[in-house]
C-alpha cells in the first residue's frame, strides 16, 4: 500500500503528507529517510499538497470560523485527538476525551464495531507533523479528531476495504461525526 506522494528523492519516492505539516515537524514517529514509508519530507510543509491544504484550511478558518477539523484514515478502528508529537495534553483534553468516547459509543450502537478513543500519542503511537495536531495547535481549531476507520477482517491488506464494507463504514463514521458536532455544540464550541 502506497501512503506517500510521488516526489522524487534520488532512488526513493514520496513524502508521507500526514507527517509534513509545520507543527512539531519530524519530532517523533516520522523519519528523515526518504526511503521509509513515514518520511516527513526535507522540511516542514515542503510538499505542494501540504501547502495547498494549509492555505485552503487557513482561508476557511479565517472566513468561516471553522471550529471542527476531522481527518479520516484507515485502518484500526480508533477516534483520536491531539496531540501525537508528545504526551502533552491539549487545553480541552477532558472535553475531547468525553466527546471521543461518545462518538465511539455511537459507532457501537450503529454497527456493533468497537472503536478505541483517546489522544493520538496515548492511543496508537507517537507521530509528529500531522494535520490534526497542526489544525489544533497552530490554527486553534478546538474540536479536532482523527479517525482510523475499519479494515476488512481476515485480509492481507487491511487498507483495502471491500466494496460491501464501504457503506457500513460510512454510516458508522457519519453517525459518530454527528455525535461529535452535537456534543461540541452542547459544550459551547460553536457560539
Amino acid at each position: 500500500m502506497w501512503r506517500k506522494n510521488r516526489a522524487s528523492f534520488g532512488i526513493c519516492r514520496g513524502v508521507d503528507l500526514n507527517r509534513n505539516f509545520p507543527f512539531h515537524w519530524n519530532v517523533t514517529g516520522a523519519s528523515g529517510d526518504p526511503c521509509r514509508y513515514d518520511y516527513s519530507g526535507p522540511s516542514a510543509a515542503s510538499e505542494l499538497e501540504t501547502r495547498w491544504m494549509i492555505e485552503f484550511i487557513k482561508y476557511h478558518v479565517e472566513m468561516e470560523r471553522i471550529r471542527t477539523f476531522i481527518s479520516l484514515h484507515s485502518y484500526s478502528q480508533m477516534i483520536m485527538f491531539p496531540y501525537g508529537h508528545s504526551a502533552e495534553r491539549v487545553d480541552n483534553y477532558d472535553d475531547l476525551y468525553d466527546i471521543g468516547r461518545l462518538a465511539a459509543k455511537k459507532i457501537k450502537e450503529v454497527s456493533g464495531r468497537i472503536y478505541k478513543s483517546g489522544s493520538i500519542y496515548e492511543t496508537i503511537y507517537p507521530s509528529s507533523g500531522g494535520s490534526k495536531d497542526w489544525a489544533h495547535g497552530q490554527l486553534k481549531i478546538p474540536i479536532t479528531f482523527s479517525y482510523e476507520l475499519r479494515g476488512p477482517a481476515d485480509s492481507e491488506d487491511l487498507f483495502i476495504l471491500p466494496a460491501k464494507e464501504i457503506e457500513p463504514t460510512a454510516a458508522e463514521a457519519f453517525a459518530s461525526i454527528q455525535t461529535i458536532v452535537r456534543e461540541a455544540g452542547k459544550r459551547g464550541y460553536y457560539q
